[in-house]
Formats: C-alpha cells, structure tokens, sequence
C-alpha cells in the first residue's frame, strides 16, 4: 500500500493535467474534463496496463519466497485497476462538478493570458515563444532532436560508467534484507554423558553471563536438550543440551542488536567444553544458516568422509562460525548379528532371540497399572536384576529354544559398531548436513551494525564452490548448497525470467497502442536504463543487492516507467497523425508533457522518500522515527525504485526526443547525400522548397554547404 501511495495517483495526474489545459483555455469545466477522459483514455489504460504486466509474473514466484511475497502484487494489481477505473470515470464527473460549483459560487476564475498564449504557442504557434523551464525545455529537446547520434553516444558512455561503478563497488548479493532483530536465540551444546543436573548448571551459567548484557529485556532458559524445532533456521546440534530465548528492549532504548549479539558471543565464549550460538530471527522466507551443505549418498563410509573434510575445512575458515555437521556423536553401539542358519538348528528365531535380550536391556513388557494416585498407566517390565544386566551379561544370555536353554553366544555375535543418534534420508539417499554462519567483526571503537561489515553469503559459497571442485571425491558422493543460497538462486533465476516475460507482455501492450516496433522498442530501451538507474542508486547508497527486495523494485520500476514514456510518445503520434512535421512534433509533444510527467515522476518519488529514509511518522503520537527494524526492511525496495524514477526521468526528458528524431535525421542525410551527388552528376537540383526546409532543420553550416 505505501509503494502504491506514489503511483496510483499517476492516471489521474495525467487526466487532471490535460482538464487544467483546457480550461485554461477557456473551455467550462464539466467539458473540459469530458474531454480529458476522452482524450487520455487510452494512454492511462494503457499505462495502467503495462504496470499491472510487470507485476503479472510475480504471481507465478514459486517456493516460500514466492509465497512471502505473493501479496506484494497481488495488492498492487488491484490497487492499479482500481485508480484507472477512478481516474477515467469518477475523477473527470467529480473535478467537472466540483469546479462547475467553484464557479457559480466564487465565479469564473481570472483567466491567465500568458500561460494562455504559453499553452498556444505549444499547440499551434511559436514554440519558440513559450517561456519558463517549459520553454527552456522545449529549445533543448529541439538541441537534442538536433544530434541524436551524440545524445545515445552520451548515454551510452553514462550507461557505461554506472555498470563499471557498480560492478567496481557494488556491495555483493544477499538473499534477504538484515535489519536490526528484536529477538534472538542461545543454543548451548556440550557433549558427554551428561546427567540432567549437569545439563542445568551449564544451562544456568551460560544464562547467567547472557543476562548480564545490557540492552535485554526478557530470558526464558530450557536445559535438557531440544528435539529439531529450529528447521526453519537450520536445524538443531545433534549435541544441543539447552536453549535461551532472548527479547531485546526497544531498539531506542538499546544499542544496535548486532553489538548485543556480538557482546553475548564474546561472554560465552570461554566456557570448557561448551559451544554457545547465537541465532537470529529471519524477518524474510526462512533460508537457514548462511552457508548450508548437503551431502549424500548410499556408501556410508564415503559419505561420512566426505563430510568430515568439508566440515575440517569449514572449521578453517576465518570468516565462518558457528560450523556444525549432523554425524552421529562419538560412540559406540552394540549390533547383535544373528547367524540364521545356526539359530535355526536349534529352532530359535529372531523373536525369541530378541525377547531374551530384552532380559538385559529394557525389559519385557508384560502389562500395565494405573496408581490410585495417577491419571496415567506405569508400564509393567520383566528383566533380570542390576547386577545381572550390562554389556558383560550379553554373552550369558541363554535363549529359550526346541533344545532347552541355548547360550546366545552360540548364534549371535556382538559387533561394536559407531552410534547413530538418527537417520535422515532425502530422496531415498542418505544425508548428512554441514551448515555455518558467517562472522561479523566491527572496527575497533565503533558501534554501527556489525551485519554490514560481514563477508556476504554469496561470496563465501562461491570460494567453497571452486575448493570442492579441486577436491575429485568420489562420485558416489553428491554435494549441494541448500539454504538460503539455493533459495537466492532459484528466486534469480525466476526474478530473470520474469523480468522478461514482463518486458514481452508490456511490449504487447505498446504494439496494440502504437503500431510500432521502433516505439515500443524505444520504451523498452528506458524500462531497462531505469533499472541500470537503480544499480546506481545501489552504489551511491552503499547498499548490497538483495534478491528479494531490490529485485521486486526493479520489477515494480519496470511498469512505472513504461507509463511516463507513454504519455509523451502517445502525444508525439496523435501530432503526427494531425498532419504536423516529425521534428516540430517532437519538440511539441516535449512540451507539451513536461508538465505531468514531471508530476508523476515526482509525486512517485515523493511516496517512496520516507521508505528509502527509513522515516516513520506517528501522527497521533506526534513522532518521528528513522531506522527502526521494520522500516529498514524496505529500504532497498525503495531506494532501487526512487533511483530508477530520476534516472528514467533524464531518460524520458533527454533520451527519447533525441531516439524519437534519429530515423528522420538519418532519412534526412540519406535525401542530403542523394541530393550532393546528383548535383556532382549533374541530376535534378535541389529545389527550392527542399533547400528551404534543410535549411530550417540543419545548423547554418551544413544548410550553406
């Protein structure tokens, strides 16, 4: 709704604008408006149009990010719909009536000759006598039309300059936007055969250096472990033994959440044997860990080599922290292998067997009791007594068989055999799970938000990327990135694909308006300079690229701009058909729409100032914030499209007259080289009236030679 705030009022900017001309004119207002939604009716649906086509393919995003950011167009399509429906048909009956009222009531409004002879001199007279910035205009779009090929040189160079300057400075690629949290989460691992009492006091002392951080205003502690409900953020250690959640004060009355994490982290570090992470939450679709590597495979010894050197590896990264893998905890298990043919001598089987193990483990459930006191059954176990029971008395088990009491030592061996906490499979194959944070170090004395000066994910993953390809393990093995990096380049990949789709389905739409390939390419050249404009605003912000964020404000720049260029170009052919001169109507048609594409530009930019700022404003409460955590979310969004509308306005201003003029100043050189060497020859002359007309159209120097 706040994206929409800057352009929703663009259709009625257009329709209002062209109803003030006229009446400026001295057409009755109730007429005046009548024609302006006759007049603009096809522009502003077109251009609604083509903003709702930009956003058409956002509806298709698949996987959570899809469905995080499905409400993004859906609101902004029917927000769109909507003020063309008021722009074209409740707008032009309300400003009519209202202004006919204003009449009648204060009387007819002192009508303003010189911007009456201004508008005149635009339409039919003298462009050269229209005066204020509309008329300074109109003699540089008449400089421009002059020399298109130097103006698309320029341009070319600027485009240049801002793809060097952002490839030279951009701040890499995130996933998602990293804002100040308001929440965090303390996971304690330790291992050992740690008792539940021994669990507490490290839970205890781990929750006693955390509260003494300022800036923190509630902590609920659990110790004992914690099953795997952390998957959204990337699992839980299989050595977890406790867990605190953490809520921060309000982000005025504390230091930057990263300064408080960092401060928690460097507390915690020093305990023996314990390792303390600290977790955010995710405000965008859930990505997990920053670096997250699956590996699998169906040969367990090669799959838990594999692992074991990605995560030696990892462990040596200076940038990474918080590296954990999900291999079973050191250990041993006892497997019981059962020769089948010899049990089957002795009439045993492998339930029996197992029943006579039981003896010595668990026990054998024979039944159950409730307590008079209790609302729950106590199950009822058979076993042999403690001092009977252990891993020495496995072998002296005897098993009930056809025979009598056989010793299990006569067909069961007892192998020992590594410990598996559990079994993860994925597609049928056997997983295991490397995953890593990365770290962030401030500047010394310095307490800015530490996130920004962290090595991003994407760059990390591409060095781990190019290290796993010089390893040759084996190919039964296979590795992938998961995570946010899978998501970051599913969500590229798509973002690509849309922008295209959008880009064809906007061309459709010019086509049916224009009937023109060079005019609908025209446009199409500015949507994608506007985005370049963005990556600007990237460099000059110092703002990394985020997929989610900057990439939905490209898309949604893609159809804003589209509807700037339509309201001049539209002008330029409905001059044309009236029968005017290409390069007159060019300078008209600028003119003529300086103002309300000025407007529309501005009053976008305007909507969208206080989210690129960060600014929030409270008007009941009479307050001002600026950076607090939920508007720095959309802060790349905005900044992208803000960027991208004062680019495209240097664009639709100074590029397009000069691309509207190029064919006929080309057509024009053609005729002039024609004409030369039919004079050389000694062909027909050139004529008067054709002399006449270059002369009007070329500087002196070549309308002399």
């Amino acid at each position: 709704m706040l994206l929409a705030v800057g352009i929703l009022v663009d259709g009625a900017i257009i329709v209002v604008e062209y109803a003030d001309r006229k009446m400026t004119e001295g057409h009755p207002p109730k007429i005046a408006f009548a024609e302006a939604a006759h007049r603009m009716f096809w522009p502003v649906v077109s251009a609604t149009l083509t903003m709702i086509s930009a956003f058409l393919p956002m509806l298709m995003w698949p996987g959570v990010s899809g469905r995080f950011m499905s409400y993004f167009p859906i609101t902004l399509i029917f927000v769109l719909f909507s003020s063309m429906v008021v722009a074209l048909v409740f707008l032009p009956v309300l400003g009519g009536t209202i202004a006919s009222l204003f009449d009648r009531l204060f009387g007819p409004v002192e009508r303003d000759h010189e911007l009456e002879r201004a508008i005149e001199a635009s339409e039919t007279g003298d462009w050269r006598e229209i005066g204020g910035i509309t008329g300074w205009y109109a003699h540089q779009a008449e400089r421009l039309s002059r020399y298109p090929g130097r103006v698309i040189v320029g341009a070319l160079v600027i485009v240049v300059g801002v793809i060097t300057s952002f490839y030279v400075f951009n701040k890499g690629t995130e996933f998602f936007v990293d804002t100040d949290p308001d929440f965090a989460s303390v996971l304690i691992s330790a291992r050992g055969n740690l008792s539940a009492a021994e669990k507490r006091n490290i839970v205890t002392d781990v929750e006693r250096r955390v509260a003494s951080v300022d800036g923190l205003k509630y902590i609920y502690a659990s110790a004992g472990g914690q099953s795997n409900n952390l998957n959204s953020q990337g699992g839980t250690p299989v050595d977890n033994i406790g867990h605190l959640s953490i809520e921060f004060k309000d982000y005025r009355e504390r230091r930057r959440g990263a300064d408080i994490i960092k401060t928690i982290q460097q507390r915690t570090a020093n305990i023996p044997g314990v390792h303390v992470e600290v977790r955010l939450p995710q405000n965008g679709p859930p990505s997990g860990k920053d670096v997250m590597i699956d590996i699998s495979s169906d040969d367990y010894a090669s799959l838990a080599n594999v692992t074991g050197a990605i995560r030696k590896h990892l462990d040596e990264q200076p940038e990474l922290r918080d590296v954990e893998d999900t291999r079973p905890l050191p250990g041993i298990e006892w497997d019981l292998k059962i020769d089948r043919e010899v049990a089957s001598r002795f009439g045993a089987n492998v339930q029996s067997i197992g029943t006579a193990m039981q003896l010595v483990t668990d026990g054998i459930f024979v039944g159950d009791y409730r307590p008079d006191d209790a609302d729950q059954q106590v199950d009822i176990r058979v076993r042999y007594p403690t001092q009977a029971r252990g891993i020495h008395a496995l072998d002296d088990v005897r098993v009930a068989t056809t025979n009598g009491m056989v010793p299990a030592s006569t067909f069961v061996k007892i192998v020992p055999a590594q410990q598996v906490n559990s079994v993860e499979r994925v597609n049928g194959h056997r997983v295991y799970h490397v995953r890593a944070n990365m770290k962030a170090e401030c500047a010394p004395g310095i307490t800015v938000d530490c996130v920004a000066h962290k090595t991003l994910p994407s760059a990390e993953v591409t060095k781990l990327k190019s290290w796993l390809d010089k390893q040759g393990f084996p190919s039964t093995v296979l590795v992938k990135f998961r995570g946010g990096q899978e998501e970051q380049d599913e969500s590229m990949k798509f973002l690509g694909g849309a922008a295209l789709m959008a880009l064809f389905l906007i061309g459709i739409v010019l086509l049916a308006l224009f009937n023109s390939f060079y005019h609908t390419g025209l446009i199409l050249v500015a949507v994608v300079l506007a985005m370049i404009g963005a990556m600007f605003g990237m460099v000059v912000m110092g703002q990394p690229f985020s997929v989610i964020m900057t990439g939905t404000g490209m898309m949604a720049l893609a159809g804003i701009v589209v509807n700037h260029n339509i309201v001049l170009i539209d002008t330029f052919h409905r001059l044309r058909d009236a029968g005017m001169e290409p390069l007159e109507a060019i300078i008209r048609s600028s003119a003529q729409r300086l103002r309300p594409v000025f407007l529309t530009t501005i009053t976008a930019i305007g909507g969208l100032l206080p989210m690129m700022m960060a600014v929030e404003i409270n008007f009941f409460a009479r307050s001002v914030t600026v950076g607090s955590p939920n508007a720095m979310m959309w802060v790349q969004l905005s900044t992208a499209i803000v960027f991208g509308l004062a680019f495209s306005k240097l664009i639709t201003l100074g590029l397009v007259p000069a691309m509207l003029a190029l064919p006929y100043r080309m057509r024009e050189k053609r005729a002039m080289r024609r004409a030369r060497k039919a004079n050389k020859t000694g062909g027909q002359p050139i004529s008067d009236e054709v002399l006449a007309k270059l002369r009007q159209q070329r500087p002196n120097r070549e309308a002399a030679e």
